[in-house]
């Protein structure tokens, strides 16, 4: 019973004209070239033909208010991107200036704390000069350089900080009540 249906089913799936009147499917060209199709062809093509030009003008304005948005925003952000682009190189050159401003104020600050020193030194030179002169000329020896370094090795004591040396004299030092301030020296300027 199953087997009749499968075939009664298969014969009119095969048989079947899906045409009503029996005949095969128009070409595209025979479609075309049928009067009774191209009369209602015609109403619409002429309806189409007012349609396609105003939808082609829609399109065209479009496009090209479209187009003239994307110009003026264009302009706009490379305007933008001018000024930004001006702006960094006035930053950059006034960073640039600040740091060469820092770096001779920096060098003027060194210059000048060298030449503070080195004017201590030498006047601290010149007045154990004049010490060790009035010395000899009372027949007494002054005391000589290596004695001086081995009690700096043996009483001085240096604390090395990652910015600054601190160096100085132990308080149990016999030479810790004759031995002057540096910045003495700065203070006595005649």
């Amino acid at each position: 019973m199953n087997v009749s249906r499968v075939r009664l089913t298969h014969r009119r799936l095969f048989s079947t004209n899906y045409f009503s009147d029996g005949s095969t499917p128009k070409t595209f060209q025979q479609l075309h070239s049928d009067p009774s199709l191209n009369t209602s062809t015609k109403s619409s093509s002429s309806s189409s033909s007012k349609v396609v030009p105003l939808l082609r003008w829609t399109c065209m304005v479009l496009l090209s208010v479209t187009l003239f948005e994307n110009y003026k925003r264009t302009l706009e952000l490379e305007q933008k991107l001018e000024t930004q682009q001006q702006g960094y190189k006035r930053n950059v050159s006034q960073l640039q200036a600040n740091f060469k401003n820092f770096q001779k104020k920096q060098s003027s600050t060194y210059s000048s704390l060298k030449k503070t020193n080195n004017e201590r030194e030498v006047k601290m030179a010149l007045h154990i000069g004049i010490l060790r002169q009035q010395l000899m000329k009372n027949g007494i020896e002054p005391s000589g350089i290596d004695e001086a370094l081995r009690e700096f090795e043996n009483r001085v004591r240096i604390t090395v900080d990652p910015s600054l040396n601190y160096i100085w004299l132990e308080d149990e030092s016999a030479l810790k009540p004759y031995t002057p301030d540096i910045h003495d020296y700065d203070k006595r300027k005649n």
